[in-house]
């Protein structure tokens, strides 16, 4: 199981102890050409869009969450979590702390440990020079 700790606002932080079947945090709509994962995002919104579905799902279940990724329909699921957020932070609860967990960060697969992700709006500024 996870704990997610979600800064709705600096001030304000709310904690989720849950076990996950499936989490992401996006900053744009699209995780792929094919999978609309967060249809609510936009990258200059200075937010995470982060989508978890809450609990464990038998291998169907799972099968037809990510099918409605397609189109955005898994956002009606009642298992599903939807929150726009500024900062977040994963902490892994392993039931055997000799077990070590990985996790997939934009493809890459690392070890899991304790993270905290921050948006920081306007860090960087892309000139495009016309040639």
């Amino acid at each position: 199981s996870l704990d997610i700790a979600k800064s709705l606002e600096d001030a304000e932080e709310v904690e989720l102890v849950s076990s996950l079947g499936f989490f992401m945090a996006c900053n744009v709509s699209w995780a792929d050409s094919s999978s609309k994962v967060a249809p609510f995002a936009h990258l200059c919104d200075g937010h995470f869009d982060v989508v978890m579905y809450r609990g464990r799902a038998s291998r169907i279940e799972m099968i037809r969450f990510i099918m409605n990724l397609e189109n955005g329909g898994h956002i009606d699921h009642p298992m599903l979590i939807y929150q726009k957020t500024r900062r977040f932070t994963l902490i892994p609860l392993l039931e055997d702390p000799q077990l070590f967990e990985t996790i997939d960060i934009d493809g890459e697969l690392h070890t899991f440990m304790t993270c905290r992700l921050t948006v920081i709006p306007s860090l960087w500024r892309l000139i495009v020079l016309k040639s």
